[in-house]
C-alpha cells in the first residue's frame, strides 16, 4: 500500500515552490512589487513544519512573510480558506485581491521560479554511501543537468533531525559555494530542498579527501607532485581571499584530490569580510590555528595563509596530524612561543622549507605574506620542482590563451591577467598588485554579491495562473502592519557556525583563553584583501 504524499511532495512540481530557502535569499529572488514565492519554515521541535508566503510589497524594498495556517486540510493566510495551497495562490494572483487585510500592498503579480541551483530530487539518483559528514551521509550519486548526467557527491540530511542553526549553517555554506568558478575549489551544483531529506549536491573527487589521499600513497608520490598540491592548494585559496571569504578551516582534511587537482571544500566555518571575531564557546581547529587569533579575537585572510602552511606541511609529511606527539592543549602555547615543526620529510627543498616556516607561518600579520605572494614566488623558489605540464594552457578573461612560456613571459612584464588554468595544473598566477579592487572585478568577470547580481529572478510559468502581468511601477503608500516583516539585518561579526565540523582531536573551546586575556580589536586590516 502505498504512503499519502506528503504537502511537500504535493507542491515539490510546482516551480513557485522553493522549499527549505532561506530569508536570506529573498533580497535576491524577490525585487519587484507583487513578486512572490512559497518555501517552508526551518523545522521546530515538536512542530509541524509551516508554509510560507514570502510577497515583494514595493514599500521601502520591503518583503513579506505570511505563515499559509492549514486547518481541517484547508488553507489560509487571513479569512479566505481554500482546498489547497495552489487554489488560494491562484484566487489571489487572478484577483489581485491582498493576500493580508491589513496590507493592501500584498498582491500577487509574478511567481518566482527556482534558480538553476535549486534542484529537483528527481533529478537526483543516489548510487551508494561514501561515508558521514556532519549533518548526515555522504552518498555517490549522478545530478542531472540539462540533457547532461554528472557523477557528484551529495551530502544528505535529516530535516527533522536538525537543529535551526544546523540548518541555517549547511544553506549558508550552499550559498557562500554558489560564487565560486575556479579548479581549485569544489565546484557546486546545487541544493535539493524541497522535501526531505535535503541535499546538498558537489562535483565528485575520485580520490576523496586530501589527507587519505596522502596516507594512502605513503612513499609512492615524487616530491614534484606534492609541490604541485601545495600550489593548486593556493591558487584555490588566494581566489577564495579575492571573494573576500575567509575559510577559517584550511587543512588537508578540508581539500579534496581528483583528476590530478586539489579542490578546496568544506566551507562550513567560511565567512564574508575582511575579519571575523572568534567566539570563545566554539570548538577551533587548534593545530592549524595562528598565534595571534587568540589575542586579537579575530579571524582574517592571515590567519588563513598560516593554517595553509600547516596543511603544507601535513602534505610533505603524507597526510600526518600536525605537532605529532603534543596534545591539543600544548600547542598553541609552544606556537606562540615560536616553535614551528621541523621539515623530516626527504626531498623538500630548503627553500621551500625556510619560506613555509619564516613567511608563510610567520607569527605575526605584518610579517606572513598574503596569498597572491605565496602564488607568485613559490614556483619561484631554488628547488621547487614541478610535475610536467603536458598540453596545458590558460585562458584569458578577454578571450584568447596563453601557453606556459607566454605566461611567464607576461608575469616578468607585470601584465595584469586574470588566469583560468584549463588544463592539468597551474604554474603561477601574476599578482594584482596595486590594481584597484574595481579593476580586479572586471577581470575576474564577477563581482562580491557573486553571478546573481547580475541576473534577473527566473519568472515562473504556471498553467494554473493566468498570463504573468506587467509589474505596476506606481506604490501606494504603505498600510502595511510591521509583522511578517523580512528578516532582521545581521549583527556584524555574528557567529552562528557549529563545531560539528571541527574533528574532536584538533580543537576545544577558546573560553578558558578569553577568560585570560582580553580580547583586542585589530589595529591593521589585513593586505591585498
Amino acid at each position: 500500500m502505498s504512503q499519502p504524499r506528503t504537502h511537500e511532495q504535493t507542491l515539490a512540481n510546482e516551480p513557485w515552490y522553493h522549499g527549505l530557502l532561506p530569508r536570506e535569499d529573498m533580497k535576491v529572488l524577490l525585487t519587484q512589487r507583487g513578486d512572490f514565492l512559497v518555501r517552508f519554515t526551518d523545522p521546530k521541535v515538536g512542530e509541524p513544519r509551516k508554509f510560507v508566503l514570502s510577497i515583494y510589497v514595493g514599500v521601502a524594498d520591503d518583503i513579506r512573510h505570511y505563515v499559509i495556517r492549514e486547518y481541517e486540510n484547508k488553507f489560509a493566510v487571513d479569512a479566505k480558506w481554500f482546498a489547497t495551497i495552489p487554489d488560494l495562490l491562484n484566487y489571489h494572483h487572478r484577483t489581485k485581491e491582498p493576500v493580508a487585510i491589513g496590507c493592501q500592498e500584498s498582491v500577487l503579480i509574478r511567481p518566482i521560479g527556482r534558480e538553476p541551483w535549486e534542484k529537483q530530487h528527481s533529478d537526483v539518483t543516489l548510487l551508494k554511501k561514501l561515508g558521514e559528514g556532519a549533518f548526515g551521509e555522504v552518498q555517490l550519486g549522478e545530478i542531472r543537468i540539462g540533457n547532461t548526467v554528472k557523477k557528484a557527491a551529495i551530502k544528505l540530511a535529516k530535516l527533522e533531525a536538525l537543529t535551526k542553526e544546523q540548518i541555517k549553517e549547511i544553506m549558508h555554506e550552499a550559498r557562500l559555494m554558489r560564487k565560486f568558478k575556479h579548479p581549485n575549489v569544489v565546484t557546486f551544483y546545487g541544493v535539493a530542498a524541497g522535501q526531505e531529506p535535503l541535499m546538498v549536491i558537489m562535483e565528485l573527487a575520485e580520490n576523496g579527501a586530501l589527507d587519505s589521499y596522502l596516507k594512502k600513497n605513503v612513499g609512492n608520490l615524487p616530491i614534484s607532485k606534492k609541490n604541485d598540491m601545495i600550489l593548486q592548494a593556493a591558487l584555490g585559496l588566494e581566489y577564495l581571499h579575492y571573494l573576500n571569504i575567509i575559510h577559517r578551516d584550511i587543512a588537508s582534511r578540508n581539500c579534496l584530490y581528483g583528476g590530478g587537482q586539489v579542490k578546496i571544500s568544506d566551507f562550513g566555518l567560511s565567512r564574508e569580510g575582511s575579519s571575523y571575531r572568534l567566539n570563545p564557546h566554539k570548538k577551533v581547529p587548534i593545530r592549524w590555528l595562528a598565534p595571534e587569533v587568540p589575542r586579537t579575537g579575530f579571524y582574517t585572510p592571515k590567519t588563513d595563509v598560516f593554517a595553509y602552511g600547516i596543511m603544507c606541511w601535513e602534505v610533505y609529511h603524507d597526510g600526518t596530524e600536525p605537532y605529532p606527539g603534543m596534545k591539543v592543549a600544548e600547542v598553541l602555547p609552544k606556537v606562540q612561543e615560536g616553535y614551528r615543526m621541523p621539515f623530516e620529510a626527504k626531498g623538500v627543498a630548503a627553500a621551500v622549507v625556510k619560506y613555509v616556516t619564516d613567511r608563510i607561518c610567520a607569527g605575526t600579520e605584518q610579517e606572513r605574506v598574503i596569498m597572491s605572494e605565496v602564488v607568485r614566488e613559490l614556483p619561484n623558489l631554488d628547488g621547487f620542482e614541478q610535475a610536467p605540464m603536458s598540453n596545458s594552457y590558460f585562458e584569458l578573461p578577454g578571450g584568447g590563451k596563453m601557453t606556459k612560456v607566454e605566461l611567464e613571459g607576461s608575469k616578468n612584464q607585470n601584465q595584469v591577467i586574470n588566469i583560468l588554468p584549463h588544463m592539468s595544473h597551474p604554474v603561477a598566477t601574476p599578482n594584482f598588485g596595486e590594481v584597484p579592487l574595481q579593476q580586479k572585478k572586471s577581470l575576474l568577470n564577477t563581482d562580491e554579491e557573486g553571478i546573481r547580481k547580475t541576473k534577473k529572478p527566473v519568472r515562473a510559468r504556471m498553467t494554473s495562473f493566468n498570463r504573468v502581468q506587467n509589474a505596476s511601477k506606481s506604490q501606494s503608500n504603505s498600510t502595511c502592519s510591521n509583522i511578517s516583516t523580512g528578516g532582521k539585518k545581521k549583527k556584524k561579526h555574528q557567529q552562528t557556525t557549529s563545531s560539528s565540523s571541527v574533528d574532536a582531536p584538533t580543537g576545544f573551546s577558546m573560553l578558558s583563553i578569553f577568560q585570560r586575556k582580553k580580547t583586542a580589536t585589530p589595529t591593521e586590516k589585513s593586505e591585498g584583501v
